[in-house]
């Protein structure tokens, strides 16, 4: 018998410790986090759950598993940033425990409930645990979200929903507040804006998973309307939610199902408005064009009343034909969000700054934004000017995309070194909880404005050195307006 313990794999650890971690805590990225940081690049690639944690981590560490799958092995080269299995002291011959542990029979992948992202099953998954099934549906919803990249997120939700459903049961009865789920909608849609997206999306866990127990309970059809309403907003905040963190492909999931939800709840507010933030974030998640336009034309279908959620719409018709460089088009379209916006109802309570409204500011930032796009330095000056003007402090990341306009402006008209700067000032004036991936695609459209004969300048190469701190070293594809 080889009683021998198994040598360290310092190659491994060293790489870890060499990465700082996410927390932004000045600290190296401890085992933990090199765990979460797995399972969100494997539901990237595969779209299923992974549960690799830190003790898994400190096996590969200490040397007990040599030659994990190839999924983790892909997953650990890229999360730790090297080319080959040897450098993280990775090698294929196996002691009979690493055999063992790697032909474990996989779990099952967890329950998903009524309006979380659809996992299929994970066939090839041996360092799961199996967790019991009876807590499945409540975390089916948490589990999805937390493996896009959302950490630390999953016991808040579980908590405060098996809270809930303690403080009903102890008063003895099932009454849902349908008035105060509304309050919260509305809440999320003012706060928005002001709420880093990481911590939004965990604050938008905890809501959604109890706002979905509560729509199964109701029995009443107006009551249901209500709720899905309730739900249908919550659920496209976490869709918005999802694209300001990068993830076109989950993002796009949650608008389906939003839009679902909005369907459902038969109310023609909420349907305009998922329909046209998503064609507006359709852009930024490159989603093909005509795709964008033909949602559009559902959308604008809906209704012919003048609502928020059908200036967005236009609004996302006109931006798209702006990138597509369909002029006339986009002028059109942009005449018709001119005359929604005089035409919207002013309502007494209504928070015109809200996600969910409309506002002179949105019409200024969208101008800004077309005008931009097709070339028009007029008109997209005077539009920067105001919607700048407009913009109360709150609000600086959507200020700072109309300032990156201004930037694009510059470069398109051969001022690049002056445009370069002026998008560097943008970003390093930002307060770090307003940086959003697509605040950074505006700035990367400003490169790719660059001709390529000035991609050398100083100016050019500091903004691009810029970009890859905030984690967007290509410049590829527009951006939405916020």
């Amino acid at each position: 018998m080889n009683d021998r313990k198994p040598r360290r794999n310092d190659l491994l650890r060293q790489a870890r410790l060499s990465m700082p971690s996410p927390s932004g805590s000045g600290q190296p990225m401890s085992r933990e986090e090199l765990a979460d940081a797995v399972n969100a690049y494997l539901f990237r690639e595969t779209q299923r759950i992974f549960d690799m944690n830190a003790n898994h981590i400190g096996k590969y560490e200490l040397g007990e598993y040599r030659w994990p799958r190839a999924h983790y092995r892909e997953a650990l080269r890229a999360v730790l940033r090297v080319a080959t299995d040897a450098a993280l002291g990775f090698y294929p011959k196996r002691s009979a425990a690493d055999t063992a542990v790697l032909e474990r029979r996989p779990a099952e992948p967890p329950e998903s409930p009524a309006g979380a992202v659809s996992l299929p099953p994970a066939t090839d998954r041996p360092e799961e645990r199996s967790p019991d099934r009876s807590s499945l549906r409540r975390r089916g919803l948490i589990t999805g979200l937390a493996a896009i990249g959302v950490t630390a997120w999953g016991l808040p939700a579980a908590a405060e929903s098996f809270r809930h459903d303690v403080t009903q049961a102890v008063a003895g009865f099932s009454h849902v507040d349908l008035a105060e789920w509304e309050r919260i909608a509305a809440e999320y849609g003012s706060t928005y804006v002001t709420t880093s997206p990481a911590e939004l999306l965990e604050d938008l866990a905890v809501d959604l998973t109890i706002a979905q127990n509560h729509l199964g309970r109701l029995r009443r059809e107006p009551d249901q309307r209500t709720m899905r309403r309730v739900v249908a907003q919550l659920t496209g905040l976490v869709a918005h939610t999802l694209s300001d963190l990068g993830n076109a492909r989950a993002s796009l999931r949650w608008w389906r199902t939003a839009g679902q939800a909005a369907d459902a709840s038969g109310d023609a507010a909420v349907r305009t408005w998922i329909r046209g933030r998503e064609i507006i974030h359709g852009l930024y998640d490159r989603r093909p064009a005509q795709a964008l336009l033909d949602l559009a034309d559902l959308a604008s279908a809906i209704t012919i009343c003048p609502l928020a959620g059908l200036a967005s719409v236009y609004a996302g018709r006109a931006q798209t034909l702006a990138v597509a460089g369909r002029s006339a088009e986009a002028l059109v379209a942009l005449d018709v969000v001119r005359r929604l916006s005089e035409r919207l109802p002013v309502r007494r309570g209504d928070d015109p700054l809200s996600v969910y409204g409309w506002s002179e500011v949105r019409l200024r930032h969208t101008e800004s934004f077309v005008h931009s796009f097709l070339g028009n330095a007029g008109e997209a000056d005077a539009a920067q000017r105001a919607a700048i003007a407009l913009y109360p402090s709150s609000q600086s990341s959507g200020c700072a995309q109309v300032r990156l306009h201004q930037a694009l402006c510059l470069t398109r008209q051969g001022a690049v070194a002056e445009g370069s700067r002026h998008a560097c000032r943008v970003l390093t004036e930002l307060p770090e909880p307003q940086h959003r991936d697509m605040v950074h695609e505006v700035a990367r459209q400003v490169i790719q404005a660059v001709p390529p004969d000035d991609r050398r300048r100083p100016e050019v190469r500091e903004l691009l050195e810029l970009l890859h701190l905030l984690g967007q070293p290509e410049p590829a594809r527009p951006h939405p307006e916020h």
